[in-house]
C-alpha cells in the first residue's frame, strides 16, 4: 500500500490539491467578473497559486480599468517571481509598463525576471516623444513619481562630478540649478547644485 500512496498521494493530499485548484479557480472567475472590489481581492491573493492559469489571469488584469486591481495584479506577479515562480512571459508586463512607466512593482517583476534592457527600452521611448531631452546625465530618480532619468534638456559640463540632488520645488536654491518636466509624471523637477558645475 505504501507504492500507491507513493504514487499517487494520500486522501488527505489529493483533498488538498483540489481545494487549492479550486481556490484558484473560483479567484480567477472573481477576477474576470467581479465587482471591482472583489476583483481588487483576487488579485491580492491570487500569487498564492503560482500556475500557469494564474499568470495569465494576473497579465491580463494588468490592464483592467481599475487602479488599484491593477496594482495588486502587478504586486502579485512580483511576490510569485520573488519566490522562485520564473515561468511569467514579460510581454504582458512590458506592455502594461509602456501605459504606465511610473509602476514601480513591473519595473521589479522585469528586473527579477532579466529584463532590465526592456525597461531601459521603455523608458528611452519616453525621452524619443521628447525631442528636446538629449543631454545625458548621471541617472536619478524623479522626486514626484520615482522614474529613473537619464536624459534631460541640459546638463552641466561638470554635473556629474559635483554633487547633486532632484527636488520637486525650488525650495532650496543652491548654487545652480536647472528645471525640467518629467516625461513620466509631466511635473516640473529641478536638479540643483551645492557648488557650480559649470
Amino acid at each position: 500500500m505504501a507504492w500507491f500512496s507513493a504514487l499517487f498521494g494520500t486522501k488527505r493530499e489529493t483533498r488538498r490539491t483540489a481545494g487549492k485548484a479550486n481556490g484558484m479557480t473560483h479567484l480567477i472567475a472573481e477576477l474576470h467578473s467581479g465587482d471591482e472590489k472583489a476583483r481588487a481581492d483576487a488579485a491580492v491573493r491570487l500569487h498564492e497559486h503560482p500556475s500557469d492559469q494564474a499568470v495569465e489571469a494576473l497579465g491580463k488584469a494588468l490592464s483592467d480599468e481599475s487602479q488599484d486591481v491593477r496594482d495588486n495584479a502587478a504586486e502579485s506577479l512580483r511576490v510569485m517571481i520573488v519566490r522562485g515562480y520564473r515561468k511569467i512571459a514579460p510581454a504582458p508586463l512590458i506592455d502594461a509598463l509602456k501605459r504606465e512607466p511610473r509602476r514601480v512593482a513591473l519595473r521589479s517583476c522585469l528586473r527579477e525576471l532579466g529584463f532590465e534592457h526592456k525597461i531601459e527600452e521603455v523608458m528611452q521611448q519616453q525621452f524619443r516623444d521628447a525631442p528636446k531631452y538629449t543631454a545625458r546625465c548621471m541617472p536619478f530618480g524623479c522626486p514626484k513619481c520615482g522614474m529613473q532619468i537619464t536624459r534631460v534638456p541640459s546638463w552641466p559640463e561638470s554635473g556629474n562630478s559635483v554633487p547633486f540632488y532632484a527636488q520637486g520645488d525650488l525650495g532650496q536654491s543652491g548654487a545652480y540649478h536647472i528645471e525640467f518636466v518629467c516625461p513620466a509624471c509631466k511635473k516640473q523637477v529641478f536638479v540643483v547644485w551645492d557648488s557650480d558645475p559649470r
